[in-house]
């Protein structure tokens, strides 16, 4: 198994993007730098400096030219992607930057802030184009419509904003939620939207109109995550320990899954729709929706990453220092590797497809991001080789 340990942050890892085509990294870090890596080499291309406070969120854009650097400093940064080259410091935000996305066609870019306002950019000259005022609350949350034909941003107050990204004019505010959006996704067609809330509740909105549809009542507490699986029904995790299953279109409650006492933070469909992960803290669990009702079929497992960025259907998780290998399913497939706690590893935040080949990316505390690529050798081998670029 080959691991290379990549050095570059002195701070927290707070975001990683992957290039489209799956050669490069770029992290974020409480450090103010951004770090960009050649995965296959683990070679650092270049530590990005250009900000006064912590990167927020990184985004790589759509064509693999450009990545974006949102910071508490109020601005967005914008490199070369091969180089590391500064190219603009984009100004117009006057408190934190929370939030930073690009169109699907690349041309655009939105970002969200404290400032209650959303900015869009051209991401090709660089300028500011138009100032999306409409909130009355920090925008927590902005991305695009799967055809790009759409913005929505999301506040703590509540609201969701639909707006025309060609001409930055406001479509509709969405009115449903009475405290924070956690949680905001569109449909795999693009036709529908549903937001989570921490006033318990879902909202279902057409995507077209911003219509709302239902709210969606059947939570006890805080709503942490929403999902679409691909035949659209809908779930919903929350503080309240349950999950719910919702109808498509409709937004009909069909079952509240009860499993475990357990902080429920992120929930996600496997790819053919069969089977149900919810994570938090410390604990993930697999459901069977083939039965009725819906069964839970494995016990609690280790902190893991949600299924939907592996192309494997595969789950990865970190436990006591070890990735471990799950199935669709929660059942424990193999020990990988074992991280020593001197890097204090935190977290896996990425697994996908890089190059056409597997590569999992583990988040440390002390500033390591460490890339395992489990098919190099036999399981249950540590670490075979580490580099630490100078």
């Amino acid at each position: 198994m080959h691991i290379a340990t990549l050095h570059g942050h002195s701070d927290w890892v707070t975001s990683v993007a992957f290039s489209p085509d799956g050669s490069q990294l770029a992290s974020g870090s409480h450090d103010y730098t951004l770090c960009l890596w050649d995965i296959m080499s683990h070679v650092p291309i270049e530590t990005l400096q250009g900000h006064s406070s912590w990167v927020s969120s990184v985004a790589f854009s759509p064509n693999g030219l450009l990545v974006a650097s949102s910071s508490h400093d109020h601005t967005l940064c914008l490199w070369d992607a091969m180089s590391g080259a500064h190219i603009a410091t984009l100004h117009n935000h006057t408190f934190h930057v929370s939030s930073v996305a690009f169109s699907p066609d690349s041309l655009w870019l939105a970002s969200g802030s404290h400032d209650y306002t959303v900015c869009l950019w051209d991401a090709t000259s660089r300028m500011h184009i138009v100032t999306l005022n409409g909130h009355s609350d920090p925008v927590c949350l902005v991305g695009f419509s799967p055809n790009g034909l759409q913005l929505i941003s999301a506040s703590a107050g509540g609201t969701v904003h639909l707006w025309d990204p060609v001409s930055g004019t406001h479509i509709t505010t969405l009115q449903g939620h009475s405290d924070y959006i956690s949680s905001v996704t569109f449909s795999p067609d693009g036709l529908w939207l549903v937001s989570g809330s921490y006033d318990h509740t879902l909202c279902l909105w057409d995507a077209m109109s911003g219509t709302h549809i239902a709210t969606l009542q059947g939570h006890s507490s805080q709503v942490s995550s929403v999902a679409f699986s691909p035949g659209l029904q809908l779930v919903s995790s929350s503080y309240d320990h349950t999950l719910c299953l919702w109808g498509p279109m409709s937004g009909a409650h069909i079952a509240t899954l009860q499993g475990p006492p357990a902080f429920i933070d992120w929930v996600a469909f496997s790819f053919d729709g069969h089977t149900l992960i919810s994570g938090g803290f410390s604990q993930t669990f697999a459901w069977d929706l083939t039965s009725h009702p819906p069964q839970l079929v494995s016990g609690s497992i280790p902190k893991a990453f949600p299924p939907t960025m592996s192309l494997t259907s595969l789950l990865w998780c970190l436990v006591d220092g070890w990735i471990q290998v799950l199935d669709s399913r929660g059942n424990c497939v193999a020990r990988i590797c074992y991280i020593p706690p001197h890097y204090s590893p935190r977290n896996i935040v990425q697994a996908s497809s890089l190059l056409h080949q597997f590569r999992v990316v583990v988040g440390c505390g002390d500033g390591h991001v460490i890339i395992v690529d489990p098919q190099d050798h036999p399981f249950l081998q540590r670490f075979k080789h580490v580099v630490t670029p100078s």
